[in-house]
């Protein structure tokens, strides 16, 4: 759950973390929990990997 009541959208996070380099899903997910956590907010395996799934439906990224 996000601090003080502001949404987070990982969809938007993952692309952002994708533009900034790439790398493989867990190694996306340090870098943005560890940008995120000092911010208040949680980043889990249960929501990352669905939203990495659901871009990849979206076809705005691939897995290879």
């Amino acid at each position: 759950m996000p601090a003080r009541g502001f949404p987070l959208d990982i969809d938007a996070l993952i692309l952002f973390e994708l533009a900034r380099s790439m790398g493989s899903g867990p190694e996306l997910l340090r870098r943005a929990r560890g940008r995120m956590q000092t911010r208040g907010y949680k980043l889990n395996y249960g929501s990352w990997y669905p939203a990495l799934k659901r871009l990849e439906a979206r076809r705005l990224l691939t897995g290879v």
